[in-house]
């Protein structure tokens, strides 16, 4: 065995006793009660003064062995077995004494808060009424998911009613522009200020996203009060050019086609 090997095998031993529930008490409870003797021990003085201490001074010859067996080894093991037995319980007691006071803290701080910790039975009657919400809630979901399928059925069915309309809509606008007069002049009577001003108003119009524009819009790029557009939009919704409806100028394929016969477009 090697000097390494050695130095592990004294360091395990030594870490096995230090971690013994009874080695510590006793090494701490033997230092305790023979403190005065390591302090002559670990002292400067000459050996030869050290003994005369110890013999004259700490375990006189007239008392030797009860203060030697009662200091080196009685009152260290009582004290250190007392300490072993009894320190579990005293531990155990003040855990229990703080998670107490811990608890009445607790208390104290919940009734400043306002709060009221819940007992069983008022947590039970709790659970029972989320449950009772639950499923209430789920049976407004399968009501309302029924309610939506019907509402779906219903646009679809208007859908495709507006689009049978629209259809229609688009064939008398059709046989309206086939049928147009190239001799009619639906402006034709206004002032050639006003005529102008309509004129200009449906070049907006063609020019515009989708032939559609708010009435506002087209006041103002045109250079005109909300009146004064509104008027000369009415001129041309009764000329069959223009639709007017929520606020919105659209122009008519008839419009167009009266802008491509002046060379406007």
């Amino acid at each position: 065995m090697d000097i390494v090997e050695l130095s592990s095998d004294i360091k395990l031993y030594l870490q096995e006793r230090v971690s013994n529930p009874f080695w510590t008490p006793f090494i701490m409870s033997w230092l305790i009660w023979n403190h005065r003797f390591v302090v002559v021990l670990i002292s400067d003085r000459p050996v030869q003064e050290k003994f005369s201490i110890i013999d004259t001074s700490l375990y006189p010859a007239s008392e030797f062995w009860s203060l030697f067996w009662g200091k080196a080894l009685l009152f260290p093991l009582a004290t250190s077995l007392s300490i072993t037995l009894l320190l579990p319980f005293v531990l155990r007691w003040l855990y229990l004494a703080h998670g107490a006071h811990q608890n009445a803290n607790k208390a104290v701080q919940n009734k400043i808060e306002g709060e009221t910790p819940l007992t069983e039975k008022d947590r039970t009657e709790l659970l029972l009424k989320l449950h009772k919400q639950e499923s209430e809630y789920k049976e407004k979901i399968i009501d309302l998911t029924k309610e939506r399928d019907d509402l779906n059925g219903m646009i679809e069915t208007l859908t495709n009613n507006g689009k049978e309309s629209s259809e229609e809509e688009q064939e008398d606008e059709d046989k309206e522009v086939s049928s147009y007069d190239d001799f009619f002049d639906p402006i034709k009577n206004l002032k050639p200020e006003d005529k102008e001003v309509c004129l200009k108003l449906l070049g907006t119009l063609a020019r515009s996203s989708n032939n559609l524009m708010h009435i506002n819009t087209a006041a103002r790029e045109n250079n005109l009060t909300l009146q004064q557009a509104t008027f000369f939009t009415e001129v041309l919704v009764d000329g069959k050019l223009v639709n007017l409806g929520n606020e919105y100028i659209s122009l008519k394929p008839k419009g167009r086609k009266y802008l491509y016969d002046k060379e406007l477009l």
